[in-house]
């Protein structure tokens, strides 16, 4: 093939290759023909007939990964078909080749992983891959549901060390989507597939901002030695990772012999035309690895509330963030008031004043508000009078409003 040919995705060898029934391909085929035309969707356009561009784009690995999904999806498919087909398409993510990192990554081994075909060797390489890679959103196509599926399989593996499993939970929380937190951080925060004592750990270390909890896996930390230029450290790493063993699960029996057998797109063609040192060692110079990632500011108000209720009695832990007066703890104190309602029963009236008013003194507008609202809805209208001379209009206003509503109704 000429270097600059176009390379096409040829269905047929795949499915051969892959050992895919034929009573299956048509699924397959229709599965691949809808990942087509989502791809198209999610690039802001839309297309009638998506089978007649299989070739093309199945052979680019972002849009291979769209058809995946689709494969995944179809329950009409069979398991084994679906599993091949998801190793298949790890094997086809490499950061140091060009546009070879195909969408729904996670997605792929969160699937193996339902079904006990994920080996721990797998889920590294494939979140490295994702690390190296300059996808933007390492999580891309992952739904709630199969997030838990994988947190699941993570948090009950015996051959992966408490501190990894901790280290996994803060960098994945480093990635996530706001509306994924909101469902996987409380069932991080509870599971008992990781010690009491490294969940708060876990859950002070993102309170606080930490750059890194746990104790990153072996590849991982032989990437950041070999970034930081530490040759005597990454030479002792590589030695580490030879002497460990590690409980795998047999993929070979569900994945095709793909070294003898011909280059099917998009997998990367590493001996091929495709092969390309110079754009491997340029990429290699502008990437970045193990640079510090900390955790978003939604993931610090989760854990006001889960650390209150690890320690039990949190009175201490809402005087320290009512009473810190630094902006960047504003949305902790936003944090302070989503839990506050759960544990007011445990504090006398005096203390819950003193926090109200420790709050109030450094908090902005939008905090302040929620303090005024908490108070009345403790004291009564005699808490509001002092919202009256708050420097905030809309604060006043409110506690205007307030009060003709208490005298309408008295």
């Amino acid at each position: 093939m000429h270097k600059d040919e176009e390379e096409l995705f040829d269905l047929p060898l795949f499915l051969g290759v892959l050992g895919i029934p034929e009573s299956e391909h048509t699924a397959v085929h229709n599965a691949l023909t809808a990942g087509v035309r989502a791809y198209h969707q999610a690039q802001g356009g839309g297309i009638e007939d998506g089978e007649s561009l299989i070739p093309t784009l199945m052979a680019q690995a972002t849009a291979f990964g769209y058809g995946v999904l689709e494969i995944l999806a179809d329950e009409t498919i069979s398991v084994e078909s679906r599993k091949k087909i998801a190793y298949f398409a790890c094997q086809t993510a490499d950061p140091f080749a060009r546009d070879h990192m195909p969408h729904g990554l996670v997605t792929f081994i969160s699937f193996l992983a339902q079904h006990q075909a994920l080996s721990v060797d797998l889920f590294r390489s494939v979140l490295l891959a994702l690390a190296l890679s300059g996808v933007p959103d390492k999580l891309a196509g992952w739904s709630e549901e199969w997030a838990l599926r994988l947190t699941e399989w993570l948090l009950t593996r015996a051959a992966v060390s408490d501190e990894e499993k901790q280290w996994w939970l803060w960098y994945l929380a480093a990635h996530l989507s706001q509306s994924m937190g909101e469902v996987l951080l409380p069932v991080w925060a509870a599971h008992e597939g990781l010690p009491l004592d490294l969940r708060r750990e876990l859950l002070w270390g993102w309170l606080m901002n930490e750059e890194q909890v746990g104790y990153p896996p072996a590849n991982w930390r032989l990437m950041q030695a070999t970034f930081a230029g530490d040759m005597e450290l990454a030479e002792a790493i590589s030695a580490e990772m030879n002497l460990v063993e590690e409980a795998n699960v047999d993929e070979t029996a569900v994945l095709a012999d793909l070294e003898n057998t011909p280059h099917i797109p998009p997998m990367p063609d590493h001996h091929g035309p495709g092969n390309d040192p110079v754009g491997f060692l340029t990429m290699l110079m502008g990437m970045k690895f193990g640079e510090p990632l900390l955790p978003p500011i939604f993931v610090r108000r989760f854990t006001v509330g889960a650390l209150a209720a690890l320690e039990g009695n949190p009175l201490e832990l809402f005087q320290m963030l009512l009473a810190e007066a630094d902006a960047a703890n504003e949305e902790l104190r936003h944090g302070v008031l989503d839990a506050l309602p759960h544990f007011a029963d445990g504090f006398t009236a005096t203390q819950k004043r003193q926090l109200l008013d420790m709050g109030l003194i450094v908090s902005r507008t939008a905090v302040r508000q929620r303090l005024y609202e908490l108070g009345a809805s403790w004291f009564g209208v005699d808490y509001v009078q002092e919202a009256l001379t708050d420097s905030a209009a809309s604060i006043r206003k409110w506690a205007m409003r307030y009060n003709d509503g208490v005298k309408r109704d008295a």
